[in-house]
C-alpha cells in the first residue's frame, strides 16, 4: 500500500490483462518492446503511452501481433474501443 496506490495498481493490471491475452512472446517482441520502450524509461506518462502504442502499431508489422488498434488506443490514452 505504501509503493504502490490503488491506481497504479489498477494500471498494472489492465496493462498485464491486455499484454498476456493468449500471447506467445518472441525474442523478435522483446527487441521491439526495447526498442520503443527502454529510451523512454523514466520519462512522463505521456511519452510512455506513445511509446507503447508506436510498439503496438509495430507489433503487427512484424507478424506479431493482431491487435485492434482502437481498443489499444483505449486501453493506452482512456475512453473506449
Amino acid at each position: 500500500e505504501r509503493i504502490v496506490d490503488h491506481g497504479l495498481a489498477q494500471a498494472l493490471v489492465a496493462t498485464a490483462d491486455v499484454l498476456a491475452r493468449s500471447k506467445t512472446v518472441t525474442a523478435e517482441g522483446m527487441e521491439i518492446w526495447n526498442k520503443h520502450m527502454a529510451p523512454v524509461q523514466g520519462g512522463s506518462l505521456e511519452t510512455m503511452k506513445g511509446a507503447l502504442r508506436n510498439w503496438y502499431l509495430e507489433m503487427p508489422q512484424a507478424g506479431l501481433w493482431d491487435a485492434d488498434m482502437a481498443v489499444v488506443e483505449a486501453f493506452i490514452f482512456g475512453g473506449e474501443a
